[in-house]
């Protein structure tokens, strides 16, 4: 008798179960690599470049009690200095670090790193959510935060708005995936938030609903329940307060056509960033050469290439998103000028292209028998961090910053000699400072009024007492730079020469400029003696 086969159903085949523990330890050493990778920095001072003016220069603003509602009301230096930014976030980090460290400039780059990390592991989620597996998610996670061109983010204090700008992204852009998969309205408020922290973060923030709406072209989301009115109802209504509010915030400069900068430098900046997300560079000069056009043009194919390569329809529309992300960003920077290579703006760029990068490493990757590529991953990471680590040390000081601008340029850059001079004499170098200012001002043939006052404040403090009275009534004369430490200069340099009559005259005339009493203008020339003696030997004051 035949045994009656019995056709036994197959098991199923389970979801293999994400690994917590790996994910969360995968996470910590993303943070941690970020770290000690910036570490050093912690022990830099400022380049004065913005810095100076946001740790020490508004320090009495945030001494104020309203500085949350301030911080929306003013520019982002609290009016403590004229710029025609409003990003009251940025503010924001910087008053409450004030409030925890005062005017330390240790803790300012503790809070810049800090952010990094944080900034590192949100890709690291965001990737391990919604890219790639854990292993390849770490990976990639480390090559962003390894990368050279987060030197200007990281180890730049001001450089920080980028990386809390990134933060906020992510966040906006996680919940309104979810909100595009499952359709609750909560999620897309949530994003909602995230997203106009974004705008008060940085402006270029308010191009964000149209590259989520984006987002929702090229994943094929179901636009009618995705962008229904209500969505864009709030969206407008968020882009319209924003644009309010740094209307009445920052008088005189709301957005016009009038901002867009099409100079052939701020064209060739789309070259430049490319070429340095590609490969590596980390350049601190403008340099509009042939070269970097080639290496830009060539750097761009490569992310097409990254997207597209052997990739079925679904991911080349998926990864279409990540290549639009950077050319919208990099977009966006034609509103203003540059003064050095501002690589801190091709942050956010980075994450994209890092998508880019291991949605083509992914299948070699994923081999186990295919070493070639991890240990190529490998020595990417490391070229990486030991670029990184290398050119983070421009930032150290002023002098280390500017030297490597002046150095890395092809071109005379005018304003950042400015800044060497400065950066001279804080560090006690006079008659160095007494050579640059000078140099500079035969070149210019003495018509930048900045850069006369430089040189008549080295010719001071170097006691050529002489030539430092000529220039500081050259200003005066010409209705320049009509601070009342120029007018003090004048006084202090006619007073050592003996000139009684123009000392007298001067001193009234910082007296009826600051609407000070006698004995008040006395305490200021006297203080402000005492600073320069400071500079002097090499020790300058907050």
């Amino acid at each position: 008798m035949k045994k009656k086969i019995v056709n036994q159903a197959k098991p199923k085949i389970l979801p293999a179960q994400p690994n917590f523990k790996k994910i969360i330890l995968s996470g910590i050493c993303v943070f941690l690599a970020a770290f000690f990778c910036y570490f050093k920095t912690l022990n830099f001072e400022l380049t004065d470049l913005d810095d100076n003016n946001f740790i020490n220069t508004c320090a009495p603003a945030y001494d104020k009690g309203s500085i949350f509602i301030n911080a929306f009301k003013t520019n982002c230096m609290y009016n403590m200095y004229n710029t025609a930014y409003y990003r009251p976030v940025l503010a924001l980090s910087f008053a409450i670090s004030h409030q925890i460290a005062g005017q330390s400039e240790k803790f300012a780059h503790f809070v810049n790193i800090l952010l990094h990390c944080i900034c590192a592991v949100f890709v690291f989620i965001f990737l391990r959510r919604y890219m790639f597996g854990t292993k390849i998610s770490f990976f990639a996670a480390i090559f962003f935060a390894m990368h050279p061109i987060t030197i200007y983010t990281a180890a730049w204090i001001p450089g920080r708005n980028d990386s809390l700008f990134l933060i906020n992204f992510l966040a906006a852009l996680i919940f309104f995936i979810e909100y595009a998969k499952k359709h609750h309205f909560y999620l897309f408020a949530v994003s909602a938030v995230f997203t106009v922290i974004c705008f008060f973060t940085k402006e270029s923030g308010i191009i964000i609903p149209f590259i989520f709406a984006f987002y929702c072209f090229a994943n094929a989301a179901d636009l009618k329940k995705t962008l229904n009115p209500r969505v864009l109802a709030l969206w407008a209504l968020l882009i319209v307060f924003f644009i309010f509010m740094r209307k009445s915030a920052v008088s005189g400069n709301s957005f016009s056509p009038g901002m867009i900068n099409l100079s052939s430098d701020n064209i060739a900046m789309f070259f430049d960033y490319y070429a340095s997300l590609i490969f590596l560079r980390t350049p601190f000069g403008l340099n509009v050469t042939l070269g970097v056009y080639l290496l830009g043009a060539a750097a761009f194919l490569i992310t097409i290439f990254f997207a597209f390569y052997k990739k079925d329809k679904i991911q080349r529309i998926r990864n279409s998103f990540f290549l639009a992300l950077p050319l919208i960003f990099t977009g966006t920077n034609i509103v203003s000028e540059r003064l050095w290579f501002q690589g801190n703006r091709m942050y956010l760029p980075l994450f994209a292209v890092t998508v880019l990068l291991f949605s083509f490493l992914e299948p070699y990757l994923e081999n186990k028998k295919n070493k070639t590529a991890a240990i190529m991953t490998a020595v990417l990471i490391i070229l990486s961090s030991v670029i990184t680590f290398k050119s983070s040390g421009a930032f150290k000081n002023s002098l280390n910053f500017w030297n490597a601008v002046i150095t890395d340029s092809r071109y005379e850059n005018i304003t950042a000699r400015k800044f060497r001079v400065t950066a001279l004499i804080k560090n006690g170098m006079i008659q160095d400072a007494v050579d640059e200012a000078g140099l500079i001002s035969r070149m210019t043939n003495f018509s930048n009024a900045e850069i006369t006052y430089a040189l008549a404040n080295s010719l001071l403090l170097n006691r050529d007492y002489e030539n430092a009275a000529k220039f500081y009534e050259l200003l005066i004369s010409h209705g320049q730079m009509l601070y009342p430490v120029v007018f003090a200069g004048a006084f202090i340099s006619f007073y050592y020469l003996g000139n009684e009559e123009k000392a007298v005259h001067y001193f009234n005339e910082l007296m009826r400029l600051n609407g000070f009493s006698r004995e008040q203008t006395n305490e200021y020339i006297n203080g402000y003696n005492a600073y320069l003696e400071q500079l002097r030997q090499g020790k300058p004051g907050k």
